[in-house]
């Protein structure tokens, strides 16, 4: 009973002490500070949950598109549709920022490989689904495309490690967003005769058409358009400093109102005119004489980079199979080869983010902690989660990783359109005619 009671003593004057010490903070002017705190906190609430109800109230749409069998475009095509893409989102207003909970939505470019066969598919929002089908067809047009359901939906949590397991990441990138990396325009053979490009499909497509029965790999990027200058001014500030230039230093909107008032102050008492901009001594600059080739090429990389149209993205892998078959120490190698693929030593490359691996941890509440890293991967995926930031890519990355295989990439597996889409003849009699007699 002592102990008890000592407890419970213990108890109360934490209580109390808690309590006088709100006290003192609020009758010493604290409350200056923690009053704006409580309500900016309770602003971001309230917004947390009309933006979580404006993305459960989106309906979404599932579209597998069958590639051409003669499929001649190269991934410049898929440029260009992600730059049709991209003009499909806008800046919200305020009220639809502030009372509509306005959240930018996305677009999910999914691969799945099966025994069956490599599958590519789409997810975007139901109310965008007419101008993203004429986006393709503008590009491919003897494409077909269907509605299909979510091909994650049968592997649900509560069948985890029951019936089948999982391993699986994230992929973000080593550098800054402004290094890009390996694209398509690097991959082209120009040895060759024909001087075609290397596809690097091609490597994902036999990786997949290889499974056994049962197992999958599945390949998810989410991508949303990017409306903000900064990351622009940040792979240009990026390509200065290499070369050896500083940075322009521009003033913030709040030193340039000091500034003009300050002229007007100076016009008002002396009658004059305003005096102009300061004139400083233009000192040579040798930094971009100094540039090594390889950083001349990383410089002109980057200027390059940040001058297309660009997406922030999240890329998801996962290798799911029935516990039979399951076989996690040969697929993830071959996964991560896939996009080794893509790495350029000078510039930018992937690596799996270690917070979100699946993989088994080496201290602690070992086999909780991988459980609950499994569930989480699985339920992101499935819901095709993309709240957080990403990193940003541009359009000619994107369309590296994910565009269509071409002709010559003979992979038997990957799912084709067989029959060339096209008008019917002219010269077919309509019913209504009347045949001539034989």
């Amino acid at each position: 009973m002592s102990g008890a009671s000592g407890l419970l003593s213990l108890f109360l004057q934490s209580y109390l002490g808690f309590f006088d010490a709100v006290r003192v903070v609020f009758t010493s002017g604290g409350w200056v500070v923690l009053v704006p705190l409580f309500f900016a906190a309770l602003f971001q609430l309230y917004l947390e949950i009309i933006r979580r109800k404006y993305v459960t109230s989106l309906q979404w749409v599932f579209l597998r598109v069958r590639v051409p069998e003669a499929n001649l475009r190269t991934p410049r095509s898929m440029e260009e549709l992600f730059n049709g893409l991209h003009g499909l989102q806008k800046p919200p207003d305020l009220i639809e920022r502030y009372l509509d909970g306005y959240v930018q939505t996305w677009v999910s470019l999914e691969l799945r490989g099966t025994a069956d066969g490599v599958f590519f598919l789409l997810r975007v929002p139901a109310g965008n689904r007419d101008i993203a089908e004429a986006t393709m067809y503008a590009q491919y047009p003897d494409a077909e495309i269907e509605e299909v359901p979510d091909y994650a939906a049968p592997f649900t949590l509560d069948r985890l490690e029951k019936e089948f397991d999982i391993w699986g990441t994230e992929m973000i990138l080593t550098r800054e967003d402004a290094y890009p990396i390996k694209t398509y325009v690097d991959y082209e053979d120009q040895f060759a005769e024909d001087s075609r490009l290397v596809d690097p499909m091609a490597a994902m497509t036999e990786f997949a058409g290889a499974l056994k029965p049962g197992e999958e790999i599945w390949i998810q990027m989410l991508i949303r358009p990017v409306f903000r200058e900064d990351w622009v001014e940040e792979g240009m500030r990026l390509a200065l400093e290499i070369s050896g230039r500083e940075p322009p230093d521009e003033p913030t909107k709040v030193r340039k109102a000091f500034q003009l008032l300050g002229r007007a102050l100076t016009v008002i008492t002396t009658l004059g005119p305003a005096p102009g901009p300061e004139e400083k001594e233009e000192k040579l600059s040798l930094g971009a004489l100094r540039l090594t080739p390889g950083e001349t090429d990383v410089v002109r990389a980057i200027q390059r980079n940040v001058s297309k149209v660009a997406y922030e993205a999240k890329i998801r892998i996962l290798y799911a199979a029935p516990l039979p078959v399951y076989n996690r120490r040969a697929r993830i190698p071959q996964l991560f080869g896939m996009f080794r693929q893509f790495s350029s030593f000078h510039l930018n490359s992937f690596r799996p983010d270690s917070r979100i691996s699946t993989s088994r941890p080496v201290y602690g509440l070992v086999r909780m902690r991988q459980r609950y890293r499994k569930r989480r991967l699985l339920q992101k995926y499935r819901a095709r989660f993309f709240r957080e930031k990403g990193f940003v890519l541009n359009v000619e990355e994107i369309a590296t990783i994910y565009h269509f295989p071409l002709e010559y990439v003979k992979t038997p597996t990957v799912e084709r359109a067989r029959a060339k889409r096209g008008e019917a003849p002219t010269n077919i009699p309509l019913a209504s005619e009347e045949l001539p007699l034989a």
